[in-house]
């Protein structure tokens, strides 16, 4: 009888597990007050303390009593009122008080006064701070949202794609990004007076026509299926990596490659191939000879440690979001020399920003899931996603996309009614550049549009022999 008790007691619900003491988020007091003691009591001048506050959104405060005065303290320094301890708690007598003797006064007075911020170097190193605390303070609520939404069991492939592109919203998220023509004037006139050293595509002729690869653009690569878009787009990638910097105080640059129409396995043996000299189906069916293996070696050898990053995201179509949070954490570990391959290689210091993606009939559009959307839709709507993708990052994204597929003369010139699933491409990217098949060991492009530069009329030679390619003689 006692068993048969305790097994139907075993059987009742058990109380559920008492909810986990909210965990507290990452914030510094200390460093909070010293930005308000320097925008309340600092000599700096006006203009240095509308800078600062400009920098900064009551998101940064995480005491609230710091959240609450910020605003009032932004607002007298736009307006060029003097500040000091009195007149901030002047304005915020409406406020409820802060739990200190005298309030408002007695806080400004006291606990926001002498902590800090007597120096330039400083109050920018504590904006980096809090700054950095806010984007933490956001992952974390925004894991917690995520996580809840996973409880729910929804479709885990769209769940992973929103919460990529929602974490990194908060990696490329920039504060005081509304600004007058006064100031964009002066950040106009600065970036012309001390022009940004972008990299080339490598290829003179083509740099001639396309100019820089500056970051904020797409540059679009349109071919026929098997016209060599991906070769070219590799020996630009090669060119970038290996160029030297263009000053003497300038990381190398690096290139992030996204091969989503065939695996990084196959694309490196091929263009390893391509650059050995060694027909890339010997290396796949391993009918390799002494002297290839030698030349196939040599090679790898300088291309091993090259700062071209590849991913093929397991064969997956990924969204630009997915992309983007995938560029942003590597720019990260190539910037602060933190990147090490499998060998233990730690490579150099190294900017990465230009990426390339083969090609756009790959990538996941934003419309895929909308029944009514139908191929140009789709297409037009990824196209748009790769675009915010160059903005956000501030990349060149060389972005490949096939065209003219049901021509019947395959070395015609292309136009851009013949780009798969729209006729207005040059309406989303910055720049189109058609590549025809190689004819006689050539390869023609032909630069169609270019919204910075112009339209360029003359054809752009390279030559072409087994998958190398150069710069013609003119």
């Amino acid at each position: 009888m006692s068993a048969t008790v305790t097994a139907l007691a075993d059987r009742r619900p058990k109380p559920a597990p008492a909810p986990a003491a909210p965990r507290a988020l990452p914030h510094d007091a200390a460093v909070e007050a010293a930005v308000l003691d320097a925008l309340i009591n600092a000599p700096i001048a006006m203009a240095e303390r509308k800078d600062l506050a400009a920098t900064l959104t009551p998101e940064h405060f995480h005491v609230e009593a710091n959240r609450v005065a910020f605003p009032v303290v932004a607002g007298m320094v736009a307006e060029d009122i003097p500040t000091d301890a009195a007149a901030v708690a002047s304005r915020l007598r409406e406020a409820p008080p802060p739990e200190v003797p005298e309030g408002w006064l007695g806080y400004l007075r006291d606990v926001v006064c002498d902590q800090g911020g007597a120096t330039t170097a400083a109050r920018k190193h504590h904006v980096a701070i809090l700054d950095n605390l806010r984007r933490c303070r956001d992952v974390m609520r925004q894991c917690d949202s995520i996580a809840a939404r996973a409880a729910a069991a929804p479709p885990a492939s769209g769940l992973i794609e929103t919460a990529c592109g929602e974490l990194s919203a908060i990696g490329s998220t920039k504060t005081g990004t509304t600004r007058s023509i006064a100031d964009i004037a002066h950040d106009v006139f600065t970036r012309i007076s001390t022009p940004e050293l972008r990299p080339y595509s490598g290829f003179p002729s083509l740099d001639r026509a396309i100019g820089r690869l500056y970051g904020g653009q797409v540059t679009v690569i349109a071919a026929r299926p098997k016209a060599g878009k991906t070769n070219l787009a590799w020996h630009i990638a090669e060119n970038i990596a290996t160029a030297a910097p263009a000053a003497d105080d300038m990381p190398p640059e690096a290139v992030f490659f996204v091969t989503a129409e065939m695996s990084a396995d196959a694309l490196y043996g091929r263009q390893l191939g391509i650059r050995a000299r060694v027909h890339p189906d010997d290396i796949q069916n391993g009918r390799i000879q002494d002297h290839q293996w030698q030349r196939l070696i040599d090679t790898n050898k300088g291309w091993a440690n090259l700062p071209i990053l590849v991913d093929d995201f397991g064969s997956a179509r990924p969204s630009a979001a997915r992309i983007e949070a995938t560029v942003l954490r590597y720019r990260d570990r190539l910037a602060a020399g933190a990147y090490r391959n499998k060998f233990g290689y730690t490579y150099v210091r190294a900017a990465l920003r230009v990426i390339i993606i083969d090609h756009l009939g790959k990538i996941a559009s934003p419309r895929d899931n909308d029944s009514r959307a139908g191929d140009p839709q789709r297409l037009k709507a990824a196209m748009e996603s790769v675009v915010d993708l160059a903005k956000r990052t501030d990349s060149h994204v060389i972005l490949l996309w096939h065209a003219g597929m049901r021509d019947a003369d395959p070395t015609a010139d292309l136009t851009a009614r013949d780009i798969r699933g729209t006729s207005d491409a040059e309406g989303s990217c910055d720049r189109i550049v058609f590549l025809t098949r190689p004819e006689q060991g050539r390869l023609k492009l032909v630069h169609y549009v270019d919204r910075h530069r112009g339209t360029a009329s003359d054809p752009i030679w390279l030559e072409t022999e087994d998958g190398a390619i150069w710069e013609a003689q003119q």
